[in-house]
């Protein structure tokens, strides 16, 4: 973890920040950045999912994006990324499509 994100949190913040895995519905403009936040900010371990590619439409507004990866998994762009920043950070991306399912209210997202 980078020494300069450290020096904003306190032992018990840094600790639950490194406890949590968080799950990140869509690798676009919000859930990209998400990702790469979450890899600076001392979250070690989260899932992305989204079962979309990069696009010529993507890259004028999604951070992930640039011609090269092009036609390129998002989640594992995105995955790619985080890990780059982080070298402590896992981060599992899953090629799926992420909904709420009906029966759970809470809007917790199907098991892929």
């Amino acid at each position: 973890m980078m020494e300069g994100a450290l020096a904003y949190f306190t032992p018990e913040q840094r600790s639950r920040l490194a406890s949590v895995r968080i799950g990140i519905a869509g690798a676009g403009g919000l859930g990209s950045n998400v990702a790469l936040m979450l890899a600076r900010s001392g979250v070690n371990d989260f899932v992305i999912i989204d079962d979309d590619i990069v696009e010529p439409s993507n890259l004028n507004r999604q951070l992930l994006s640039s011609e090269k990866n092009l036609g390129c998994s998002k989640a594992a762009e995105a995955k790619c990324r985080a890990e780059a920043i982080n070298s402590e950070v896992s981060v599992e991306a899953v090629e799926a499509f992420a909904a709420a399912a009906p029966e759970y209210p809470d809007n917790t997202l199907y098991q892929y």
